[in-house]
């Protein structure tokens, strides 16, 4: 019994040094390993688009314009909600067409994006 006392101590010991015998990484390495993200909301036209549209290309602008400022200010991830109510920004067999994205629900953008 004195044997398992003195070996549980023992990894007690051990496990408390151990964080100290970590490697840190450099500023470099930890920079690029950093998820800086910024969340662009859909719903009442918060954040995209600015403004319904049923013109796909000015919903492209408008999206790419968001990467574009993300990416100067030094984000490294964009959230895109997809689904504001119910309904969805994308097409799909089962969510209709937001009416963020057109102004009508279940009114798809001229192209289709």
């Amino acid at each position: 019994m004195k044997r398992f006392s003195k070996f549980v101590s023992f990894l007690l010991i051990l496990s408390l040094a151990l964080p100290a015998f970590t490697i840190s990484a450099s500023p470099d390495s930890t920079e690029e390993k950093e998820l800086r993200g910024v969340w662009v909301a859909t719903v009442l036209n918060i954040d995209y688009p600015s403004k319904p549209a049923d013109d796909s290309d000015t919903l492209k602008n408008e999206a790419l314009k968001i990467l574009d400022d993300a990416e100067d200010i030094g984000f490294n991830a964009v959230f895109l909600q997809v689904r504001p109510a119910s309904d969805a920004i994308y097409k799909s067999k089962i969510f209709p067409w937001s009416k963020y994205l057109t102004g009508s629900q279940g009114l798809a953008p001229a192209d289709n994006l």
